[in-house]
């Protein structure tokens, strides 16, 4: 009698124990899930979709960018192909003049604008994906003006003029004109259309302090910083 008694008093510990310590301070409990191994192809597995990484990515000419190809088949993993695919830029194979993919798909960019990606994987095309190509030598911002200087006409309009350290950008389009009634700050941009000319006619003045600076812009709308600033009395 005892003997079963002592079973079953066991048996209840045995079941206590698991709710307790699921209970109390919430840690977390380790408990194995054993899932599908994705490395492990089903033979059975077709092609689904090949996608390219990264999807869009900007460089200067000459940069050097890694593409990898990957691959996702109907039973859920992944490979790499990126060594297995033909590379197609903007519809066509590779040549040599449009940059190169030797291997791991690694572009090498000959000029400015923008490329498509794709691939082609059993005579399929598979995956897009866009790089932009800059010029830096052409998208930096122009230089800033210098030596700006005034003088006041006989009506009180003020004439500013300027200059640039040559030689001048060769996509450069024209100045931005600005002024100010404080120092530094609170500027207002006076011309609608680029100026040409390094000069401008303010007629838009009463008589009082002004603040102005000039910037240079570019044929791709890349402006300058602001030249040194210029006050000019008009009292």
């Amino acid at each position: 009698m005892k003997l079963h008694k002592l079973l079953l008093v066991g048996l209840l510990v045995m079941l206590v124990l698991p709710i307790v310590g699921c209970q109390g301070d919430n840690a977390n409990i380790a408990i194995p899930i054993y899932v599908h191994n994705p490395g492990a192809q089903d033979p059975a597995a077709v092609l689904d979709s090949i996608y390219i990484t990264p999807g869009w990515i900007t460089v200067a000419i000459g940069d050097a960018q890694i593409y990898r190809a990957i691959a996702i088949y109907s039973d859920g993993h992944e490979a790499e192909v990126t060594n297995q695919v033909i590379w197609v830029i903007d519809g066509l194979d590779w040549t040599s003049n449009r940059g190169y993919f030797p291997t791991y798909g690694r572009l090498i960019t000959t000029g400015p604008g923008t490329l498509t990606v794709n691939v082609r994987f059993g005579g399929e095309i598979y995956g897009q994906a866009t790089i932009g190509v800059f010029d830096p030598q052409i998208d930096i911002p122009p230089q800033s003006p210098m030596d700006m200087d005034y003088s006041v006409l006989t009506n009180g309009d003020i004439y500013l003029t300027w200059s640039m350290d040559p030689p001048l950008p060769s996509d450069l389009l024209g100045y931005n004109i600005y002024r100010s009634r404080k120092s530094t700050s609170g500027y207002e941009q006076l011309n609608f259309e680029p100026i040409l000319g390094m000069f401008y006619r303010d007629e838009e003045v009463a008589g009082g302090i002004y603040y102005y600076t000039v910037t240079a812009i570019d044929l791709a709308a890349n402006e300058s910083d602001y030249a040194f600033e210029l006050l000019v009395d008009n009292r």
